[in-house]
């Protein structure tokens, strides 16, 4: 159970939000108003998941600590496809090669009654596990919707995306983030990769479109948040503080 107060220049409200183990099911609550929300939340972690997932499933059976819940809840997703109305699909998964990420595609097919993730390239299949990491990473988004949990009414928490990604393939994932979010999928994102910041200020900038940014600085023995929108500017952060001193060190010693 979440609860805070939410002040603005009229008034302060009480809010409390409510998630049970069940992710499908979060309530909000305000004053006398309880609304049960139909969406799903997803939480990708910063390890790929698809050629580790049998390790994640023992783990939990042999009762070691070695991945929390977060990792469990994905390897649930892709071992029990849901069925979901096609209204709820999005749109951009129609088209198989508009985020071509790695020349490839990555499929989920049946496995002694189970689920396994291959690369398909040029009509072959490669076991998951000898692909590069980054393609195992970026490939869990196709996975999780073919599976039926990336949809309009997800709410998709991303850990650190820049993990094993090259640069390029970095910047198409943002282009594929801010497509979703058009189509009403709410999306967080933690990063501390100039390449996810710049990139997320271009397309917000090309496309007038509203991307929120929450700084975190720390201020001697204090956590200072700054908030802006990435459609009007890029504020301070240390991000891109240490972008602008690497690229004067190169200067200097050019």
């Amino acid at each position: 159970i979440i609860q805070c107060h939410i002040q603005n220049d009229q008034k302060k409200e009480e809010v409390r939000l409510e998630i049970s183990n069940d992710t499908h099911k979060t309530t909000l609550w305000k004053k006398d108003i309880t609304i049960l929300y139909d969406f799903n939340a997803v939480f990708i972690p910063p390890k790929e998941i698809l050629s580790i997932k049998n390790i994640i499933k023992y783990s939990q059976t042999a009762k070691i600590k070695d991945f929390d819940d977060t990792y469990l809840d994905i390897v649930s997703y892709i071992e029990n496809p849901r069925e979901i109305d096609d209204n709820e699909r999005l749109i951009l998964f129609r088209d198989h090669h508009k985020y071509d990420f790695y020349n490839g595609l990555v499929r989920l097919i049946d496995n002694n009654g189970g689920k396994r993730a291959v690369f398909i390239k040029n009509n072959i299949n490669y076991e998951i596990d000898i692909v590069a990491e980054g393609i195992r990473k970026l490939g869990i988004f196709p996975v999780l919707e073919k599976a039926g949990y990336l949809t309009k009414k997800t709410i998709l928490f991303v850990d650190e995306p820049e993990n094993s990604v090259h640069p390029r393939a970095l910047r198409e994932l943002m282009r594929f983030f801010v497509d979703v979010s058009k189509e009403g999928v709410q999306i967080f994102i933690a990063s501390h990769n100039q390449f996810v910041v710049q990139q997320l200020r271009n397309l917000a900038k090309k496309h007038k479109y509203s991307i929120h940014c929450y700084s975190l600085l720390k201020e001697k023995e204090k956590i200072k948040c700054v908030q802006f929108d990435l459609k009007d500017k890029m504020a301070e952060n240390p991000i891109l503080d240490e972008a602008i001193s690497m690229f004067d060190e190169s200067i200097e010693h050019a």
